[in-house]
């Protein structure tokens, strides 16, 4: 070991540490490169394939199960971020390994070899469970996950001992993929509910349409709201007749008693039937009368018998004109009487054939309303059952929103460093080793290799140098 007050080291002295420790070095030189192409000849090669899937606002992510519309509201609002981390759980699911291990068989996974595929069949109870598990499990370790950020792009790398198998993994992983992704997006025997209950709605349309029918035909008429609006006018038109008629039976009952007033006891004469013509006739000749009433009056005596007669004239007209209209009137009362009983009778009537058609219009409005729920129900059923079918035929065509933007590529390099990149890391490594194990070794070596380090140590000069002898140890220098 060097002490503290020992000289500068020169190269020479680098050199002869480096030719004194030579075998220690060189050994792990040789040690560390032997390790670097072990690595690179014995270690297996990885090689990796990688694909993309593209997952666009589609039938999955926009429609809705048929049976998640039925009588409820729901919300669209998922968002993409969501929508691919379902994606993505659906990626690591056991089901897409499975279906991997189902068509390449868990040997060619374990020894990751091609040549050992064998697809598993259905009933296949041979394999054992131990080594299906370690096959799945070493599946889903050479699988890794890249969701990306603010992307729609899903992307999946996997490694295997050869591309083409590394390739293969990821074609059947993706196939497996969308098909499951369309069989979760659906439910199974949705068409076959919807189409039953369309099937049952239709009937209970049509039974409830006939009922409909058969009410119409029995009320007989076309339109309820018409009939009624016609029946409404009728029953004003019959108020304004009936008042009119009642007043004409008071005008008429209020002449009778002027007459009577006027003429007692005039109700207990027996008049004839007399034309209109015969009583303008008796009108006209009491006109005649009264004017020659006047003219006598005015050129003779009150008390002159001329005078006094036609006063008599006069007066047994009015009587006999009085006695016609008594009875004239007394019959228009009596016929006004009539007509306003068969203005009030048909008043009843159309009141009641109104109020029944209100009740008539109650029983139709309710069976309209069951014909529109029905028809509304059938309608949805309609509409979800068309839904349900379509769902089926693109899962039958397998056509889904999830599209394979980057199909899994073949890369013939192997992946990580290459072999030549592993060599000169390796020699480089074996250098600094073999560097640092020489100046370790150097450092902890307590005994004195040349004069000057006794020197330089015991401050005394050196007398005598005996050199190491390869055959008998030291010889006399």
């Amino acid at each position: 070991m060097f002490s503290d007050n020992e000289k500068p080291i020169s190269l020479r002295d680098v050199a002869r540490i480096g030719f004194r420790h030579i075998w220690l070095s060189t050994s792990i030189f040789v040690l560390v490169v032997c390790a670097a192409l072990a690595a690179v000849f014995l270690f297996p090669k990885t090689y990796v394939s990688e694909g993309k899937l593209f997952l666009r606002i589609g039938r999955s992510s926009v429609s809705l199960d048929p049976t998640a519309t039925v009588g409820q509201i729901v919300s669209l609002t998922e968002s993409r971020e969501r929508e691919l981390n379902s994606a993505l759980e659906i990626l690591k699911s056991h089901e897409l390994l499975e279906a991997v291990l189902k068509q390449l068989g868990p040997i060619a996974i374990l020894e990751q070899d091609r040549s050992l595929i064998q697809p598993v069949a259905p009933d296949a109870s041979y394999i054992d469970d131990l080594i299906w598990d370690k096959a799945l499990i070493k599946l889903k370790k050479s699988l890794t996950y890249d969701p990306g950020k603010n992307s729609n792009v899903l992307t999946v790398s996997c490694k295997a001992k050869s591309p083409e198998l590394a390739q293969q993994i990821l074609e059947i992983y993706f196939a497996a993929f969308k098909t499951h992704h369309m069989q979760l997006n659906r439910t199974e025997g949705s068409f076959e509910f919807f189409d039953e209950q369309a099937t049952k709605l239709k009937l209970k349309l049509e039974d409830a349409k006939e009922r409909l029918r058969l009410a119409k035909n029995l009320i007989g008429v076309t339109s309820i709201d018409d009939e009624k609006r016609q029946i409404e006018q009728q029953l004003s038109s019959l108020e304004h007749s009936i008042t009119s008629t009642q007043a004409a039976i008071a005008g008429s009952d209020s002449k009778l008693k002027v007459l009577r007033r006027a003429y007692p006891g005039i109700e207990n004469h027996q008049v004839g039937e007399v034309s209109e013509q015969a009583v303008a006739s008796m009108k006209g000749e009491l006109y005649k009368l009264q004017i020659l009433e006047g003219e006598l009056i005015a050129n003779l005596s009150p008390t002159h018998p001329r005078v006094v007669a036609v006063k008599d004239q006069v007066e047994q007209s009015k009587r006999l004109l009085a006695h016609q209209e008594f009875a004239s009137e007394e019959s228009n009362g009596l016929a006004l009487r009539a007509s306003a009983e068969e203005l009030l009778r048909q008043y009843d009537a159309e009141k009641q054939t109104l109020l029944k058609l209100n009740d008539d219009e109650i029983s139709m409005r309710s069976l309209e309303q069951e014909v529109a729920a029905i028809e509304s129900n059938y309608i949805k059923y309609q509409d979800n059952r068309e839904q349900a079918r379509i769902n089926g035929a693109l899962e039958d065509g397998r056509i889904s929103n999830v599209n394979i933007s980057q199909y899994p590529t073949f890369r013939p390099k192997p992946a990580g460093l290459s072999d030549a990149v592993i060599l000169i890391l390796g020699v480089c490594a074996a250098v600094f080793a073999a560097l640092v194990a020489t100046l370790v070794s150097e450092y902890f070596d307590d005994t004195f290799q040349i004069p000057e380090d006794l020197e330089a140590t015991l401050n005394v000069p050196v007398v005598l140098s005996v050199p190491r002898s390869r055959s008998h140890g030291f010889t006399l220098g």
